[in-house]
């Protein structure tokens, strides 16, 4: 094999496209050893010098070269990816000689000074390295085709080892995309090694179809701070421009825990809230300093009732039996008189003491009449001679119960039950009865323990923020949650109920035979709603749900964690995009080795810890792509916005 040429010889004059990715290629060696899944090939120094080194997992490409004309012998080009040094059949007399020039060269005290002839320099510099066989390039009717083998081997064919040129390498890292800002959208560069002088730093883009993560899993796992928040960032924006340029409606809704998606931070230059569109929607708790959507509810609004008492029910968690009768009170009833009379009637008294409960508690009432409860007239008349205030009474005899009346109207029926059931009888049954009890407090906090729920309500909210983010969704807005300023509880349930109300809607879509609307869902800390236990003991949690049956209704997921190992395994299997940082336990990167080849990259997964530098796969990506995720800045946002106007 000829060793004078240091760039890889022209393609003939009507080029193949797999080699037309040795344009410009340096010439690093020769293999003199092959198999299906592997190869070693011989270089030197000085050709590692020349092209510019050679990293570790670093691509590289060979083919069979003539060595008299330099023209290439086949028509493909064989992906592979450097492993680590291996020996020469003669290792051992090389590693003989290099013992010896370095003992001679430092000496007694390390100053002799050495002269090596060229002939020992040249055999001294002479090293083999182990690759793994990726797959092949190959060309499919004029189209850039790959297969994730070879056919065929032949170990006396001449084969060179070439580095691709940037260029090259910017369509090996970017493939099935092109390459091209039409076809793709960059996320970041070609890294290899932890270790990048800026000299180093490879130019080479990283583009992907963001169609691949449109309605699958994608999970990025990594530590704190190794940029699982910046590559969910700079997804998301790809994601909206994406829709944005090519007319597709892609609702993304982005549960922020802490906060870093809604606000001005120090991480990010400028926060994906601060884009200004109507594009992108904020919602959080209620505050004077911003116009976002609120996530309160009205708690005295009837067609509320059914989030309102969930979120009741669910933040009540004292152990006592007065408690357990009030959370067990059915306050919702049929959703028509016509279904059950009798039921609807009680359901709109237990509501009504139940209203009367929340002023006491000090909830901010609206102004006018909160409930009109269909009572029996007399008992109407019975309650108006006992009450202080004057008590507004409909023609039919039914009370028009306002924020001054409802509560001593309810607190007289509470004193008085012997005299009402004398009038109405069986009137106040155990589901009133538990209500009413929360209301008197009499030996017991009652009311009081509804208090810290005020957080939650607000008067001026009519509608529920629920459906008012799937109705955003489903107009192709990003949605970002600020739930940072809520208490755990709070996030719970505002996460829960949007996740459970976007699946159902979906679903209903599903089975009326409609098209699904494309929803993205970014969920933090996955390993908290996706493990196996979780999983096995919670089968209707919305995460779950998500998790299990979100892309059959076009809901994709885009998880984040520190933990591969807390994810259920049937999760991972069918997680189709992968992007990995820093992870520092053996136990999490043996986990992760299970899936997509990353057993090759553990090594350099636990030992680097750049923010960003990242080892990804996609759904139509045929490996592992080494990478430097952009950092989110104010200039994408600038581009996303423009996209927007567009």
């Amino acid at each position: 094999m000829s060793t004078h040429n240091s760039t890889s010889p022209q393609a003939n004059s009507t080029p193949v496209a797999p080699l037309g990715l040795l344009d410009g290629a340096d010439d690093i060696g020769g293999i003199f050893d092959m198999s299906y899944d592997s190869c070693r090939f011989t270089t030197n120094d000085f050709r590692v010098e020349q092209a510019g080194g050679l990293p570790r997992k670093s691509f590289l490409l060979a083919t069979a070269v003539d060595e008299s004309s330099g023209d290439f012998l086949e028509d493909h080009a064989v992906l592979l990816r450097v492993d680590g040094r291996t020996e020469l059949p003669d290792e051992p007399e090389l590693t003989r000689l290099r013992e010896n020039v370095a003992r001679e060269a430092v000496g007694a005290g390390g100053t002799h000074t050495l002269d090596v002839d060229k002939h020992t320099k040249s055999e001294m510099q002479r090293t083999a390295f182990k690759a793994s066989i990726v797959g092949m390039f190959y060309d499919d009717g004029g189209d850039l085709a790959f297969g994730n083998d070879i056919p065929n081997i032949s170990v006396t064919a001449d084969y060179h080892v070439f580095k691709p040129s940037a260029d090259a390498l910017e369509i090996i890292a970017s493939y099935p995309v092109a390459g091209s800002q039409k076809e793709g959208t960059r996320v970041g560069r070609v890294r290899y090694a932890s270790a990048e002088p800026a000299s180093a730093a490879l130019d080479a883009p990283v583009h992907v179809d963001v169609g691949d993560f449109v309605g699958a899993k994608t999970a990025l796992f990594g530590m704190t701070r190794t940029g699982k928040s910046n590559a969910m960032k700079v997804l998301a924006t790809a994601t909206a421009e994406y829709g944005a340029k090519t007319g597709r409606s892609i609702g993304q809704l982005l549960l922020d825990p802490s906060g870093e998606y809604a606000n001005e931070n120090q991480q990010d230059e400028k926060a994906l809230g601060e884009v200004e569109s109507s594009q992108v929607r904020l919602y959080g708790w209620e505050s004077e300093d911003d116009d976002r959507q609120r996530l309160n509810l009205n708690f005295f609004e009837p067609k509320l009732i059914r989030p309102v008492w969930g979120l009741i029910r669910g933040n009540l968690t004292r152990d006592s039996i007065y408690v357990d009768d009030f959370k067990n009170a059915d306050v919702i009833g049929p959703d028509s008189p016509e279904d059950d009379r009798s039921a609807y009637a009680r359901a709109e008294w237990r509501r009504s003491a139940l209203y009367a409960t929340l002023v006491k508690a000090g909830f901010n009432a609206p102004a006018g009449v909160l409930s009109v409860p269909s009572l029996k007239k007399e008992v109407s008349m019975y309650v108006a001679d006992q009450m202080s205030k004057d008590l507004a009474i409909d023609g039919d005899g039914n009370p028009r119960l306002t924020a001054d009346t409802i509560v001593p109207f309810w607190k007289t029926i509470e004193a008085n039950q012997e005299d009402i059931e004398e009038i109405k009888d069986g009137m106040i049954d155990n589901g009133l009865d538990a209500v009413l009890e929360m209301l008197a407090a009499q030996g017991c906090a009652g009311y009081k323990l509804l208090t810290p729920l005020q957080k939650y309500h607000s008067p001026a909210t009519s509608g529920d923020f629920a459906e008012q983010i799937y109705a955003d969704l489903c107009d192709g807005k990003m949605v970002i949650v600020d739930v940072s300023t809520g208490p755990q509880e709070a996030v719970q349930y505002v996460s829960e109920r949007i996740l459970r109300h976007l699946l159902e809607r979906n679903i209903t879509q599903f089975r009326s035979g409609k098209d699904c609307p494309d929803i993205q869902v970014y969920v933090e800390e996955a390993h908290r709603f996706f493990s196996r236990d979780h999983i096995e003991n919670n089968q209707e949690d919305p995460y779950v749900r998500l998790a299990r049956e979100g892309a059959k209704f076009d809901i994709g997921l885009i998880y984040a964690t520190q933990q591969v190992s807390s994810v259920d395994h049937q999760i991972l299997a069918e997680t189709a995009n992968w992007i990995v940082t820093h992870l520092h336990s053996k136990r999490e990167t043996e986990a992760l080795a299970q899936y997509n080849n990353f057993e090759a990259f553990t090594s350099m997964i636990r030992s680097a810890q750049d923010v960003g530098f990242a080892r990804m796969v996609t759904k139509s990506g045929r490996y592992i792509v080494p990478m430097q995720f952009e950092l989110f800045a104010a200039d994408r946002l600038d581009q996303l916005s423009q996209a927007f106007k567009e």
